[in-house]
């Protein structure tokens, strides 16, 4: 989505080459001579920068502050982008460790959200989640009020209607009402068991139910893929992980949604002068091996219940 960035993460380089001295100064004198859309110019890079820093380098997240700080002093009045760009400084800090500027953050992203709903990023709900999951039960009823609204729409993915039921159902049993806690846990079991029945041909589907996501695991999940020579593409909400093959690629989405994580595997296969996505069933008659199920086995028994 960004604007300015390199065209390949490479794990193995500097990783300070990502974002150097040189490319900041570039890109503000660039934003200087922008249009009217300056707002999206910077909040676009500072998403573009987060992205490519699964390795949580300091260096990039400072540079991800610097811009986010240039739009809020540059745009205090600017509703277009206001959530976007607060729910992202509150990424940062909860990727660095500091709560109090995650709780603030995310906060002020989730009033911009309910202010402007066409700019619906997910700050409520990653809000309610640290609630629940930080014991701070004097936020419980702000943060059922944050996250409510998202389910009173139609969520578009049975991922996130299971989240947010489950965040939900927590917050409802903390506060001692078992008719809402029924009534949530409900939709969230029925979300998973959708998920749980996506076409296994075309893709391998596991549902890995843990006791403590939090970001110490998270960490834990991305060292694994690393060290099963997996390359992160995209690093968000979930992580799209590759692994080049023989005339193909490994291909696994990695979603955490409060106490589960979704592992979806497939291949892409060369087709031409593209690619199709075929399940492991197919590759497995090719090659008489599973190299793709065993690493996702692997992963499911090092990460149940943890």
């Amino acid at each position: 989505m960004g604007l300015f960035k390199k065209e390949k993460i490479d794990e193995t380089a500097a990783k300070k080459e990502l974002w150097t001295k040189d490319d900041e100064k570039y890109f503000f004198e660039r934003y200087s001579q922008s249009g009217s859309n300056k707002p999206e110019y910077l909040v676009d890079q500072a998403y573009s920068l987060f992205a490519q820093n699964a390795l949580k380098d300091i260096y990039l997240y400072d540079a991800v502050l610097r811009i986010l700080d240039r739009y809020i002093s540059d745009f205090p009045n600017d509703k277009t982008v206001r959530a976007p760009a607060l729910y992202l400084a509150g990424r940062v800090y909860q990727d660095r460790g500091n709560t109090d500027k995650m709780f603030e953050f995310f906060k002020r992203a989730a009033e911009a959200e309910m202010e402007n709903p066409e700019k619906i990023v997910g700050a409520g709900l990653d809000y309610a989640e640290q609630v629940v999951k930080c014991g701070r039960t004097e936020l419980l009823d702000e943060a059922e009020r944050y996250i409510g609204h998202y389910f009173k729409d139609k969520l578009g993915s049975p991922l996130l209607t299971y989240h947010v039921g489950a965040i939900l159902t927590a917050i409802a049993e903390k506060k001692g009402d078992t008719e809402k806690q029924r009534y949530y846990k409900g939709h969230a079991d029925a979300a998973l068991n959708e998920i749980a029945s996506i076409d296994k041909k075309a893709r391998y589907v596991k549902i890995i139910k843990v006791k403590n996501l939090n970001i110490a695991l998270i960490d834990e999940i991305r060292l694994f893929m690393i060290e099963n020579g997996f390359e992160v593409v995209e690093y968000n909400d979930m992580f799209l992980w590759q692994k080049k093959g023989f005339g193909c690629f490994y291909n696994a989405i990695i979603e955490p949604a409060f106490d589960v994580i979704v592992v979806i595997a497939s291949l892409l296969m060369h087709a031409g002068a593209g690619f199709i996505e075929t399940g492991l069933e197919g590759f497995v008659a090719i090659t008489s091996k599973k190299p793709m199920k065993k690493i996702i086995d692997n992963f499911e028994e090092k990460f149940t219940g943890r």
